[in-house]
C-alpha cells in the first residue's frame, strides 16, 4: 500500500544539527550532550572511497521515541529495541491547535479539547497516533525561542491520564521538547 501511493506516509522528523534545542534539566540534575557530528572521512587517505561520520547526541535530542522504559513507571517495560514495527506506524489523527498555541505559549490540550475534535472529526484511530500539532516547530532554529524559558504548550496532567487510561490511541505525538508544558 505504500509502495502504490495508497497509504500516505508523512514524514514528521526534523533534521538535528549543533543548533538543534535540547531539553534542559535543573541543577544538579544530569544534562545531555548536543548533537554532534564530526567527520571520519570523505573520499581521502582516511577512506578513499566513502564518506563517514561519528555521531554524538543524547537520546532525547530532536525527533525521538520515548520508549516504554523512559520513565520509572515503564522501568521494567520495552526499549526501543523491543518495540515491534507494528505499533511505530498506524493511522494517525492530528489535532491541530496552532492558533490557540500561537495566542497563548502555554496552552494546554485538555479533554474538552479532544472530545470537540471527535465530534467534528470523527473517534481517534482505535490502536493509532495522536499528533499535538501546536506549530512548534516553526521555532526550532532558534533554541531560545523553542524552550521560551519553560513556556511551551503541553498536554494537561487530566487528558494525558485520560489520553492513556481511556482513549484508543497507543501513542502521543508533540512538536514541543516533552508532552508537558
Amino acid at each position: 500500500a505504500i509502495a502504490s501511493g495508497a497509504v500516505e506516509v508523512v514524514d514528521l522528523t526534523a533534521p538535528l544539527s549543533a543548533q538543534t534545542p535540547i531539553l534542559k534539566l535543573p541543577e544538579p540534575l544530569g544534562q545531555t550532550w548536543r548533537f554532534g557530528l564530526q567527520e571520519i572521512s570523505r573520499y581521502n587517505e582516511a577512506g578513499p572511497a566513502w564518506y563517514w561520520n561519528d555521531i554524538t547526541t543524547g537520546e532525547h535530542t530532536g525527533t525521538h521515541l520515548d520508549a516504554p522504559i523512559h520513565w520509572i513507571s515503564g522501568k521494567d517495560g520495552a526499549d526501543v529495541s523491543q518495540l515491534p514495527a507494528r505499533r511505530l506506524i498506524a493511522p494517525a489523527a492530528v489535532l491541530d491547535f496552532s492558533a490557540e498555541a500561537t495566542a497563548n505559549p502555554d496552552f494546554l490540550l485538555e479533554i474538552k479539547h479532544v472530545e470537540a475534535w471527535q465530534k467534528q472529526h470523527g473517534p481517534l484511530p482505535a490502536g493509532g497516533w495522536l499528533l499535538y500539532r501546536t506549530g512548534w516547530s516553526a521555532r526550532a532554529q532558534d533554541e531560545d525561542r523553542f524552550l521560551n524559558a519553560g513556556h511551551t504548550p503541553g498536554i494537561s496532567v487530566e487528558c494525558a491520564k485520560w489520553l492513556a487510561d481511556t482513549a484508543p490511541v497507543l501513542g502521543v505525538g508533540v512538536e514541543t521538547v516533552g508532552t508537558d508544558a
